[in-house]
């Protein structure tokens, strides 16, 4: 649910302004706020594609029954990776076609593998509805909440809207059948859309663990089940189906990496750049450390997956303060598309639990490594409190943030739309963003 509130929120930013959340960032926050922000983009992004790397690297050596190396498996993940992209010279409903064909071979292979394994059923619908963790679980079960909903999506989501000629401010668009949609209609589609793709994600999940889980439970080498070996061990359980879901599952969430990465580079920096130049860049840097560990130190892959999992959740604010500051009131949103005082609310007490809980996942696993001694822990109580106010500073709104930084003598500037663009690419946008404690709803 938290997923599709925000999805819904990134797609009515898009469609309403004609412009992406990246690139309405770059216009309404000064040059030292979305700098951070960019960087903070970015480095979740290439989080993800080092899980992407390895998936797609376990794929493979399951697929060959271990005669391609988990190290030759990385490399092969960034060439597969490239030639994915020329798809991108076919136009985007090629590439579109292509994610949702991987899509679906996925949830083929991980549904009859969750029909096929020994699952008890009434127990999963359980734990879907009153689910029971124990504590040394938490910090693995709320680092998953930053891997499905991930930060890089919402730019990605905000921007994929105008794949396909959504109406712009005050217009109306055609369908492919001919028919005459109004921006409302088209975001409902979009939502609906949004809807299904998110079902289709949380099934996929759902059967993933619970074939995994049957497979390792109650057998004596389940506590030596890690991402070094798994591929040999569900290779023994489940043949290729497997290896099959999860290489195209890596496929489809490099593509959206990819992309993703192309709409935040040209929204934070209007530097524009082809999806094979920006995958070299993100995939260049994801493979240094997934080679590291797959050299030196296999057995240490799970940390590193668990340690992205933390990063992608801490992240997340850094993406979703900013959509929610920007759809909320009328200073970038057209006044009759602007959100009411209960989505508006609502949405931000959703953000709170999220960032609430992302926070307290990461400070209870960073301690837990923290060498002993008052230095390390008054260093990690300062990066959590700068952590914490930056969040703060991110959710005053951005004509607000400026004026603090002038006040602290950073010399920032008001923010202004860049290129003077503005909704639509019409008129300048106002720098009145509203934000979470300045709220009003509007009169209607």
């Amino acid at each position: 649910m938290e997923g599709m509130l925000l999805q819904a929120r990134a797609c009515k930013l898009g469609v309403t302004t004609g412009k992406h959340l990246a690139t309405h960032c770059r216009a309404q926050y000064s040059p030292l706020v979305r700098t951070v922000l960019w960087l903070m983009a970015e480095l979740a992004i290439v989080g993800s594609d080092i899980q992407e790397v390895i998936g797609t690297a376990l794929a493979l050596s399951l697929l060959s029954r271990g005669h391609i190396p988990v190290w030759a498996g990385v490399i092969l993940a960034a060439l597969i990776a490239f030639a994915l992209l020329v798809l991108e010279k076919a136009g985007v409903h090629w590439l579109e076609r292509t994610f949702q064909g991987f899509v679906a071979v996925t949830m083929v292979a991980m549904g009859g593998l969750f029909f096929m394994a020994d699952i008890p059923y009434a127990k999963v619908a359980e734990g879907l509805f009153i689910p029971r963790l124990p504590r040394s679980t938490i910090a693995i079960a709320c680092g998953l909440l930053g891997a499905i909903i991930m930060p890089h999506n919402l730019f990605l989501h905000s921007a994929l809207v105008h794949s396909r000629q959504a109406p712009g401010p005050g217009e109306a668009g055609p369908l492919p059948n001919g028919k005459i949609v109004s921006r409302g209609d088209s975001i409902k589609y979009y939502n609906i859309e949004g809807a299904v793709a998110l079902m289709a994600t949380l099934i996929i999940n759902i059967c993933v663990i619970c074939v995994f889980s049957a497979g390792v439970h109650g057998r004596p080498e389940e506590e030596d089940i890690g991402l070094a070996n798994a591929g040999e061990f569900l290779g023994r359980r489940y043949g290729k189906s497997m290896a099959i879901g999860l290489l195209a599952a890596g496929q489809s969430s490099t593509m959206t990496g990819t992309y993703a990465g192309q709409f935040v580079m040209d929204g934070f920096l209007d530097l524009k750049l082809s999806a094979t130049k920006r995958a070299m860049i993100t995939r260049g840097v994801a493979l240094c450390p997934t080679m590291l560990f797959a050299f030196a130190s296999p057995g240490m892959m799970d940390a590193l997956n668990q340690w992205i999992n933390i990063l992608q959740s801490v992240q997340l604010p850094f993406a979703v303060v900013p959509l929610l500051v920007l759809t909320s009131g009328t200073g970038v949103m057209p006044p009759e598309f602007a959100s009411s005082a209960l989505s508006t609310y609502s949405a931000w007490a959703v953000a709170l639990v999220i960032i609430c809980i992302n926070s307290g996942t990461a400070v209870e696993t960073f301690i837990t490594v923290l060498p002993p001694g008052v230095l390390a822990a008054a260093g990690f109580a300062l990066f959590a409190a700068t952590y914490l106010a930056f969040i703060l500073f991110l959710a005053v709104g951005p004509k607000r943030s400026a004026r603090l930084l002038r006040i602290v003598g950073w010399g920032a500037r008001d923010p202004r739309p860049a290129g003077g663009a503005g909704v639509g690419g019409k008129e300048p946008v106002p720098d009145s963003a509203v934000p979470l404690l300045a709220y009003q709803p509007e009169r209607q």
